[in-house]
């Protein structure tokens, strides 16, 4: 008999594991919030975003989890690709691009 480990995927436990929230964000700021995650066999987790919606304007630490504006939003001036100040983005923590979970 071999014991085969089975590889249980990572967690978002930011905002109660939410897999979609909504931030206000005020103006002219970068930093927006520091996602956490979790994985129950210990591995080295990476947050990343997924290059889709309005990933352009963002960074995020692959180690930290800090999520900021690449260049702090300006009210008056949207930049997001419906210019209505609501951008949107997909958020990943994966570890060796083994299991993926979202929160956009």
């Amino acid at each position: 008999m071999n014991d085969v480990f089975e590889n249980s995927p990572p967690s978002f436990t930011s905002f109660d594991g939410a897999s979609s929230i909504s931030l206000k964000h005020p103006e002219n700021q970068s930093f927006i919030t520091t996602l956490k995650a979790t994985d129950i066999d210990n591995q080295n987790l990476a947050f990343q975003l997924s290059q889709s919606g309005d990933a352009q304007f963002f960074e995020i630490s692959t180690t930290t989890g800090e999520l900021r504006f690449a260049q702090a939003p300006d009210f008056e001036s949207p930049r997001d690709a419906n210019k209505d100040n609501i951008y949107e983005i997909k958020l990943h923590n994966n570890y060796q691009d083994l299991e993926q979970n979202s929160l956009a």
